[in-house]
């Protein structure tokens, strides 16, 4: 009879030492579950997040390329356009016939290039008057030409008359004599707009060009 009971304290023994055990060995093991699940987590995030990174670095290079290719090829237009006026002498009117040939050059300054002197003058073939109180030294596109040798862009604004974007580029001409001249041309952003319109961001993504100049978004 006292081996029975020594018996049966001894298997509550046991059965408390296992329940113990239990309750110590699962929190144990889930806490490793949830710590293993975790960092397994986190690895997988990084990788995803430095993949997507690295895909949206290669797709914004390829467009800032296909954007900076547009953008050499008006300025190589408007430097050819240069050369000549520089090198070559017109009479007003091969001049004025020459200007008026620039405005088939590139779809993107469809009213080709203009001249302004420092007396006042805006030589254009597109037939533009201006209004008694254009005074040409004293515009942007004029100011911006004189320290520019070459072809070289100002800052976007919106045409008063088509509410678009629009770009004017200017250089300053070789003179012959007293009169100071810049060429300049004003450029629509309407192709780059399209372009930038059409191009895609991960499906998802937005792309948009921004003005290093004023600090905003110029055209979408």
């Amino acid at each position: 009879m006292k081996k029975r009971i020594k018996t049966d304290k001894s298997n509550k023994r046991l059965g408390s030492m296992k329940a113990k055990l239990i309750f110590i060995v699962i929190p144990v093991i889930m806490i490793s579950i949830i710590t293993l699940l975790t960092i397994t987590f986190l690895a997988s995030k990084n990788i995803i997040v430095e993949y997507g990174n690295q895909l949206i670095k290669s797709v914004s290079v390829s467009n800032a390329n296909q954007i900076e290719t547009w953008s050499q090829d008006v300025l190589s237009t408007l430097n050819a356009v240069q050369n000549t006026l520089d090198n070559v002498e017109f009479s007003e009117e091969t001049q004025m016939n020459y200007l008026a040939s620039t405005m088939n050059k590139n779809e993107s300054f469809s009213n080709g290039v203009y001249i302004g002197t420092d007396q006042g003058e805006l030589i254009n073939a597109f037939g533009y008057v201006p209004d008694a109180d254009y005074v040409v030294v004293e515009r942007d596109w004029f100011k911006e030409g004189l320290t520019h040798d070459a072809f070289a862009y100002g800052s976007t604004y919106i045409d008063a008359d088509t509410g678009d974007s629009v770009v004017s580029a200017s250089a300053k001409l070789k003179s012959n004599g007293p009169v100071i001249r810049v060429a300049s041309t004003d450029i629509s952003l309407q192709v780059v707009s399209d372009m930038v319109a059409s191009m895609s961001l991960m499906k998802t993504g937005t792309v948009f060009l921004i003005d290093k100049q004023i600090g905003r978004a110029s055209c979408r």
